[in-house]
């Protein structure tokens, strides 16, 4: 029987509202030991902010991280997939759209 991605995911992840600081963001990951943090809003994905675009658009620009919400640096448009969807769909998907790091407590939201 194949596994559905429902058998690898956190069923609550942690996530953050769109106004959250860089520093408050960084911190809540260091927290919860997760490489990323679903962005939403009233219930609703709206963008999900990694390490890696904290570091990119964020510290190499030289942004002030307590002034800076994630909302202005959280990447855009994320891929989703059912909570029942076929998992070597969805890891064939994470392949296509190059995701490389993320661990179980990666958000699916469905």
């Amino acid at each position: 029987m194949a596994k559905k991605v429902r058998d690898m995911m956190t069923a609550e992840p942690r996530s953050a509202e769109p106004t959250l600081s860089l520093v408050e963001a960084a911190q809540l990951m260091k927290s919860e030991d997760v490489g990323s943090l679903p962005i939403v809003e009233e219930g609703r994905l709206l963008a999900v902010l990694t390490d890696r675009d904290i570091v990119v658009r964020a510290v190499a620009e030289g942004v002030d991280p307590k002034a800076t919400v994630i909302g202005e640096v959280a990447s855009r448009d994320p891929v989703t997939v059912e909570p029942e969807q076929d998992l070597d769909e969805a890891l064939l998907l994470m392949a296509q759209h190059q995701v490389r790091r993320e661990r179980p407590k990666v958000c699916v939201c469905g």
